[in-house]
């Protein structure tokens, strides 16, 4: 796992946070941002928005990509990741709770691939990431585990990145 603090010029931290909370990004309602379940009660609501999706074939959604493809350039040349090798980007809102609520454990993917978070502002609630793969857990099957190990706890930080192996079951 990689932690790199201010992972861009701190002028563009401020202009992606401004451009992702006042600009009008068409954000789409997510009942559960880790999952297709529905279980309101035990995971994470809040709103998404796809910007590269290439697992498939490749996507671009051009009403705010076009924004942020010299960014993610940027990042990727501060690290060992080509944007061209990039399955997914996307990005993600989350609203405060009545109650304190984790996300629940998931992968992005189910084959080799790495995973980078970048944070556009300070937040809180770690993002956690198990000890358990994909290998030894599906999606569906994790969250029925008790006292998963928690082997990595990342704060949230405004420009901060987090990279690690996607093969690791993670949450927020």
């Amino acid at each position: 796992m990689i932690i790199i603090d201010d992972i861009l010029p701190s002028h563009e931290q401020d202009e992606i946070e401004e451009f992702s909370m006042h600009a009008g990004i068409p954000w789409a309602f997510t009942p559960n941002i880790s999952s297709t379940s529905l279980k309101l009660d035990t995971d994470v609501i809040g709103f998404g928005r796809e910007l590269i999706d290439n697992y498939i074939s490749p996507v671009r959604w051009h009403d705010v990509y076009n924004y942020f493809e010299p960014k993610i350039e940027l990042m990727c040349s501060q690290t060992e990741l080509n944007l061209n090798d990039l399955l997914r980007a996307r990005m993600f809102l989350t609203v405060p709770s009545y109650k304190p609520a984790k996300s629940l454990w998931h992968t992005d993917f189910d084959i080799s691939h790495a995973v980078m978070i970048y944070y556009i502002n300070d937040s809180t609630g770690p993002t956690e990431i198990s000890e358990y793969t994909y290998d030894d857990y599906n999606n569906e099957t994790i969250n029925d585990v008790d006292n998963i190990p928690v082997v990595h706890s990342i704060e949230p930080k405004k420009g901060r990145a987090v990279i690690f192996n996607g093969k690791y079951h993670h949450r927020s």
